[in-house]
């Protein structure tokens, strides 16, 4: 008996999440949110959004890495 799954289709990640990783090691290096979002190309809000994006994902990793199960 044949089934049919339809497959969804996939999204490119949205910009914020794209520059994320980039735009946190400049914020490493000491860049401002508008010097930053001048190197790559975007507003110093979407350079903003990236940073806390990536600073939640890593938050939220670390809750789950740093509990122990006794």
């Amino acid at each position: 008996m044949p089934v049919d799954i339809p497959i969804a289709e996939t999204r490119e990640p949205p910009l914020y999440q794209q520059i994320a990783v980039k735009a946190a090691q400049f914020r490493e290096l000491g860049m401002t949110f508008p010097e930053i979002g001048q190197r790559l190309g975007v507003d110093r809000w979407t350079v903003g959004k990236a940073v806390r994006w990536l600073q939640r994902q890593r938050d939220a990793g670390s809750a789950y890495s740093s509990s122990s199960i006794d």
